[in-house]
């Protein structure tokens, strides 16, 4: 590639020869290859890392009903003025044997994308 730049206020004009970018890139190529390659696999790592807890969890909720560790309780609402009980709301708990008691704000989201 010659790069060319003419003086407007001298008579002389300067010619640089030398390779394109494109040259320049290919010679650099197989030095840059192993950092390269060594962060599209911490990339695929960490991507990995953040769906497989995702996923191992959607399994736990499955094995949890497998194994019936879901409960419904009931919660008696009571009218503030009369101080009666003019209801009841059903609540889900999952009592997982590993991680206790988690509530439906946690598995609730995960398993509506299941």
């Amino acid at each position: 590639m010659i790069y060319r730049q003419r003086s407007t206020e001298f008579p002389f004009t300067v010619n640089i020869n030398g390779p394109g970018a494109s040259a320049i890139a290919l010679e650099e190529l197989p030095g840059e290859l192993p950092l390269a390659l060594i962060f599209s696999l911490l990339m695929t790592g960490i991507a990995w890392l953040a769906t497989a807890g995702r996923m191992s969890f959607s399994r736990e909720i499955s094995l949890g009903i497998s194994a019936r560790e879901f409960a419904l309780w009931c919660q008696p609402l009571q009218d503030a003025r009369s101080g009666l009980c003019c209801g009841v709301e059903i609540l889900l708990r999952w009592n997982n044997p590993r991680r206790g008691t988690i509530s439906p704000e946690v598995f609730i989201p995960i398993a509506g994308r299941q």
